[in-house]
């Protein structure tokens, strides 16, 4: 019966840590053309449900479940970016990137009074 228990807690413990994926940090800054920080920007882990937005000064953190994975930077009058991620580099990468204006979005908004 000992030996019943200790094998079903090593199993137990054993699917805890494969379940238990190491996050990976991604942090940075986004961009503009002129080197301005852009706010707001919607950053994404495509495939998971993290997201999150640029700060201020242009800045974000975001958590990947995987060392493999792609990021995406989306704001409205710029260009959407994918950037592919398939390093660890010690639980932690940089990424600053530099969006692109769109210029055809921009000349379809209408501006009213």
């Amino acid at each position: 019966m000992h030996k019943l228990c200790l094998l079903i807690a090593a199993l137990v413990m054993s699917f805890t840590f494969v379940l238990a994926q190491p996050l990976v940090k991604v942090s940075g800054k986004v961009m503009d053309l002129d080197n301005n920080p852009l706010q707001q920007v919607t950053v994404a882990i495509l495939g998971q449900q993290e997201s999150t937005l640029t700060a201020s000064d242009g800045s974000y953190t975001i958590y990947a479940k995987t060392i493999k994975f792609t990021i995406k930077y989306n704001f409205l009058g710029y260009k959407s970016l994918l950037l592919k991620v398939d390093e660890k580099v010690a639980g932690r990468i940089t990424q600053n990137v530099i969006l692109q204006p769109n210029i055809n979005e921009l000349e379809q908004v209408t501006i009213t009074n």
